[in-house]
């Protein structure tokens, strides 16, 4: 049987606001609210919070916002064929998470500021989506994500052509 470890892309974002890890073992994302405002002239990623595969809804990062909400529920056999992180380089907020899969849909939540950082090939492991971890500032003066590093799985060896692997027990 194969190994199962983890491939980290990022962190992507500055380093304000306090530490935040959403993952539940190895079990793969089935759904994503994500909410996203204006902050400090910029459209960004004002909180998420995922669904897993059994069912299980983990911590909000961030805050919600009723009026920018937007929903993706991956269906089966469903993975993710690239990924843009829009953040500042070390510093500032992540300002739009989006991504495209292997069933022609797009999604995308927060504006057009910041750096682009585009996660595909290798980087993606095997397109399954597992968590993120990274800092908020819901504890500090203001509630948007700060940084966020993708957490994917990567079966086989480890061996990664970029990006860092850690095993997953």
């Amino acid at each position: 049987m194969p190994t199962m470890q983890r491939v980290e892309d990022g962190p992507y974002g500055g380093y304000g606001g306090s530490y935040y890890k959403a993952e539940h073992g190895a079990h793969k994302i089935k759904k994503i609210d994500a909410w996203g405002r204006s902050y400090d002239g910029y459209d960004v990623v004002n909180g998420f919070q995922f669904t897993w595969d059994d069912g299980y809804t983990g911590p909000l990062v961030g805050q919600k916002n009723p009026n920018i909400h937007k929903t993706f529920e991956f269906g089966d056999n469903e993975m993710i064929t690239s990924m843009t992180i829009r953040a500042g380089h070390n510093e500032g907020y992540v300002d739009a998470i989006e991504f495209d899969t292997n069933k022609r849909r797009h999604y995308e939540v927060g504006g057009k500021g910041g750096e682009p950082n585009i996660i595909k090939g290798e980087d993606l492991g095997n397109g399954e989506w597992i968590g993120a971890e990274g800092r908020d500032r819901i504890h500090g003066a203001d509630a948007v994500v700060d940084s966020i590093k993708c957490l994917v799985p990567n079966f086989g060896d480890g061996e990664v052509l970029a990006g860092h692997v850690t095993s997953i027990k």
